[in-house]
């Protein structure tokens, strides 16, 4: 009796461990981890949002030169990605473990690296979280052509495919920026600031680009990925203060871009707005530009863009400092700082795409609103097929919405009562004459 005893308790504890690793107990929908970049402590929250429950990962102190980026799911374990950097070794590490690990061992393994520190990771993950493309856009020398290398794994850990891909882009604009995305069928966009594309999938990197280019800085620009797998793009194009609006339309069945361009009529310019931020007695201005907010889908496939204006003025001071070193020598540095610097918000511009990738009507806001501090930009939401923009000093709101002729109605909302008819088809400012300055 006394050699049964541990033998059934042995039993009994190999049972409880077997339970312990039933993973549908934490197969929640949703991870995401939090880091203390100075005590480099690490943690990991599940959360099941159907029935809001959470529990608890402590992944522990993250050795130095390691920064966490993501978490990819696998059916009974998590794999977590990490950016390392040290001197010029650049790589992406990944630590697998049990999703019923709740202090799992520090244990990674490198995934992708380059030797340059001329270029910058990047990674993204497939709308169900299951995959995820990691890479490097880089090259070894200034003028060099680019390299995109990238590699894909999954929430269980394993590499499925590699690739390295040589550019024909040796250009500096947009050099460390490469919008990417995972698609549904786990395969993934890369695009360069020329709208260049690049398709990852596991029999390669696949180039693309349309006949025609113009250079979208990429605060006119936004894209989508449509249900299809389709890469919509709209933007103003050629320059900060733009003369064309672009639309490129990747089709992913087709494998090949659809590229449509307009100009801009001179209303659309926002050139009153411009004119108006150049009328300070703050003798220097940047950044005026507009500004892409947001582009959205309706539920008839038509899209909305809203921009804004934007600008900033200010001054230059010369300020001279003397001071003296240990050996009581005197030296003089002369520095110009800036003084009097304002931010403005002007005119918001509503653009109308039809479902067939075709420039619609335009509508203008009129707003401006200048300060020295504080962000008086313009925001959006979108709720039951209606974009409401929140903008101005006094934040005026109005909802943009199709209407039955196939354009937009914008409609002022009035806090204070229900809008009538001509409220509705009004235009309103936040703010009309120049700011004042201090001498």
């Amino acid at each position: 009796m006394r050699k049964l005893l541990p033998l059934l308790t042995l039993l009994f504890t190999c049972i409880c461990s077997l339970l312990a690793q039933d993973t549908t107990l934490f197969n929640y929908d949703y991870y995401s981890f939090s880091y203390n970049s100075k005590t480099r402590e690490m943690s990991i929250t599940g959360t099941d949002r159907e029935v809001d429950a959470k529990y608890y990962i402590s992944i522990g102190t993250i050795p130095k030169d390691y920064t966490p980026v993501l978490i990819v799911i696998g059916n009974d374990s998590l794999t977590v990605v990490y950016y390392y950097d040290h001197k010029k070794n650049r790589a992406l590490y990944t630590q697998t473990f049990s999703k019923v690990d709740l202090h799992p061992t520090w244990n990674v393994r490198q995934a992708l690296a380059i030797n340059s520190k001329k270029g910058t990771y990047y990674t993204v993950v497939t709308p169900d979280g299951s995959k995820c493309a990691l890479a490097f856009w880089y090259r070894n020398k200034n003028k060099e052509p680019f390299k995109l290398k990238a590699a894909v794994v999954n929430g269980s850990g394993k590499k499925l495919y590699e690739y390295e891909y040589l550019s024909n882009n040796s250009h500096n604009y947009n050099t460390y920026r490469l919008p990417c995305y995972g698609l549904k069928d786990g395969t993934f966009y890369f695009r360069d600031g020329c709208n260049e594309l690049y398709h990852l999938d596991s029999s390669g990197i696949h180039y693309y680009t349309p006949d025609k280019r113009y250079t979208i800085y990429p605060h006119t620009q936004w894209s989508l990925i449509l249900p299809n797998c389709d890469l919509f793009t709209f933007g103003l194009g050629s320059g900060s203060q733009p003369k064309y609006k672009v639309i490129y339309h990747f089709d992913y069945n087709q494998k090949k871009f659809f590229y449509l361009e307009k100009q801009l009529d001179y209303e659309e310019k926002l050139n009153s707005s411009f004119d108006k931020m150049r009328q300070s007695n703050s003798p220097k201005q940047e950044n005026l530009a507009i500004h892409i907010k947001n582009l959205y889908e309706l539920s008839d496939h038509s899209y909305v863009a809203v921009f804004q204006a934007r600008g900033r003025s200010y001054k230059e001071k010369t300020v001279t400092n003397t001071w003296k070193d240990k050996e009581g020598k005197t030296h003089t540095t002369t520095n110009t700082v800036r003084e009097n610097v304002i931010e403005y918000w002007g005119d918001i511009l509503i653009e109308q795409i039809s479902p067939d990738f075709q420039f619609g009507n335009y509508y203008i806001v009129e707003s401006y609103v200048w300060a020295k501090t504080g962000n008086y930009g313009l925001s959006t939401s979108f709720k039951d097929d209606e974009i409401i923009i929140t903008h101005g000093l006094n934040k005026d709101n109005c909802i943009i919405r199709k209407n039955a002729e196939g354009g937009l109605d914008i409609i002022k909302i009035d806090p204070d009562a229900a809008p009538t008819p001509e409220e509705e088809s009004e235009k309103f400012k936040t703010m009309d004459e120049s700011p004042e300055f201090d001498d």
